[in-house]
């Protein structure tokens, strides 16, 4: 029992501070902020729209 003990509480640990999104001072992205850091960097992109299955499936 007590070799378990160690690494649940590593496992424990490890997994909170990856599910903590909270602490980690990233903004969310959003496709709006996606499409104006394009067009910041003279690219051009506009109007962003739902990706469907058709758009990234391999499937025929």
């Amino acid at each position: 029992m007590k070799k378990l003990i160690f690494p649940l509480a590593l496992f424990l640990v490890i997994f909170v501070s990856a599910c903590s999104n909270a602490s980690s001072g990233f903004k969310e992205i959003t496709p709006d902020d996606a499409v104006a850091a394009f067009q910041d960097a003279g690219l051009e992109a506009e109007n962003p729209t739902e990706m469907t299955k058709d758009d990234w499936s391999n499937e025929i």
